[in-house]
């Protein structure tokens, strides 16, 4: 009788585990679905020589060159933004086809779908990716070349947005850490900051380590709203409203604002060719009084 018992356990264990297998093998890839391969997964930020930007009618294209990106401009190379550019090439590199949500022509329109599109060319050959309307905040309809799938993907709710893809920092700082000294010249009073190992000093005077960190980053993270090449124009600069003077490693650089309207200021570094168009705002900013280091 014991035995008996034990032999229906045993067997009914295995008929057990038998559906299990069964029901495992029939569903396998429901339960743990195969992670599908990125659409572009032969591309790398180093083997796209070339991208188109097409919007609006207007085609903007960057292309890399000794490990940098560039952009030319009505005859003008710029530097172009790399931040940027490379936010899009690791969209395309993981880009995937998981979510389609329509395959017939006539939604595409629908969709967003149309002439906007951005064109990637390597040694090898070239990519289109027609860029649709926002599905959700972060993502898109996406379709590829000639193809009829239009999914969806994030990475490129931004792409067009805005359309000047040139690099807007002004590097006024290259390294915080490294800082020395900075003098603030607005005319008729001069404030001269001077680091004294971990400690700030003013004229002499200890000032507030956090406010001038902060000052620091203002100057670092300063960006441009034009670049502009005008040497009538720079020549013409007399007099400038403010005068930033920067001690980076040994090296001095020299920031000079000249009014310009009620909302910008031109911004010439040292010896640089280019003019930068600075926001009023940013530039007011950065007219600090004695007491926004001590008090």
């Amino acid at each position: 009788m014991k035995k008996n018992q034990i032999r229906i356990t045993v067997l009914s264990m295995v008929l057990i585990f038998l559906i299990l297998g069964v029901f495992l093998k029939s569903n396998i890839e429901k339960i743990f679905p195969p992670k599908k391969a990125a659409v572009f997964s032969s591309l790398s930020k180093t083997s796209v020589k070339e991208i188109n930007f097409i919007h609006n009618g207007k085609t903007i294209s960057v292309i890399q060159k000794n490990n940098q990106w560039l952009i030319n401009q009505n005859k003008i190379v710029y530097k172009a933004n790399q931040e940027r550019i490379d936010k899009i090439l690791d969209g395309l590199t993981n880009l995937n086809t998981d979510e389609i949500v329509s395959t017939n022509v006539k939604r595409q329109p629908e969709l967003g779908i149309g002439p906007d599109k951005i064109i990637i060319k390597t040694e090898s050959g070239q990519y289109e990716l027609f860029i649709g309307k926002p599905s959700t905040p972060r993502t898109n309809y996406l379709k590829i070349n000639n193809g009829r799938n239009i999914f969806v993907a994030a990475g490129f709710d931004d792409v067009f947005t805005p359309d000047d893809y040139r690099d807007l920092k002004t590097y006024l700082i290259n390294d915080q850490g490294e800082i020395t000294a900075i003098d603030i010249d607005e005319g008729n009073t001069t404030l001269k900051l001077a680091r004294d190992k971990d400690r700030w000093k003013i004229n002499g005077k200890a000032v507030k380590k956090d406010r001038v960190d902060f000052f620091i980053n203002e100057l670092a993270t300063l960006k441009t709203n034009d670049i502009i090449f005008d040497k009538t124009l720079k020549d013409g600069l007399t007099t400038p409203q403010l005068t930033i003077k920067i001690a980076e490693k040994g090296k001095k650089k020299t920031a000079d604002f000249y009014f310009k309207d009620e909302e910008n200021y031109y911004l010439t570094v040292d010896n640089q060719p280019s003019l930068f168009v600075v926001a009023a705002a940013y530039v007011n900013s950065l007219k600090k009084p004695e007491t926004d280091f001590t008090e």
